[in-house]
């Protein structure tokens, strides 16, 4: 009887026959027996990793992760990370990481999604800024996996730049600062 392969290592199988079809591309790929790290080569860029923790599918980049236990949905967010139509975003209170989340860009802008907290969001005042504390976003983003055909024809009508990125996409990390956070009203998605 055949050993059956773990979504993990179906997602990876997946992820690097798509990046092995695309040679020249400016990022490193090192498969181990438990993990496939992908790591870009511009220094805005960032690693995305899938990781097979018990035959599930983790796929990890910047300090946010999400479990997956379908081998193409696992693939698909660890490419789509790799674009600068999905963005890895933190959020921090008084400079410490409270909250992260990822973002995909589709026809009504950026939507949060798989949001991971390192601060209860169920306990109102622990969310209270103090003093001249201030809620930072700090956005992540990279275009280390070029599509190899326009986004809107995966994502007809969305609105992009004359670049063919999202409008106002900075490459590499931007932020903006905040007296109200936003990752408790994620808690449901």
């Amino acid at each position: 009887m055949a050993e059956r392969v773990s979504v993990a290592q179906q997602a990876m199988d997946a992820l690097e026959r798509t990046l092995a079809k695309r040679p020249g591309l400016p990022l490193r790929w090192n498969r181990t027996r438990d993990s496939l790290e992908i790591a870009p080569q511009a220094p805005e860029g960032f690693s995305v990793t899938i990781y097979d923790e018990a035959g599930e599918a983790l796929v990890a980049a910047n300090r946010w992760h999400a479990h997956f236990d379908d081998p193409a949905e696992a693939a698909y967010c660890a490419f789509w990370l790799l674009t600068p139509f999905y963005r890895v975003v933190h959020e921090l209170k008084a400079g410490v990481l409270v909250a992260a989340w990822i973002e995909r860009y589709g026809q009504h802008g950026w939507e949060p999604m798989e949001p991971v907290y390192f601060l209860n969001p169920e306990d109102a005042p622990s969310w209270k800024l103090q003093g001249d504390e201030r809620f930072v976003r700090a956005y992540f983003t990279q275009n280390a996996l070029p599509l190899d055909r326009p986004f809107t024809d995966v994502v007809p009508g969305a609105t992009l730049a004359d670049d063919g990125l999202p409008p106002g996409t900075v490459l590499g990390r931007s932020a903006v600062e905040s007296l109200e956070p936003l990752a408790p009203s994620l808690l449901d998605l």
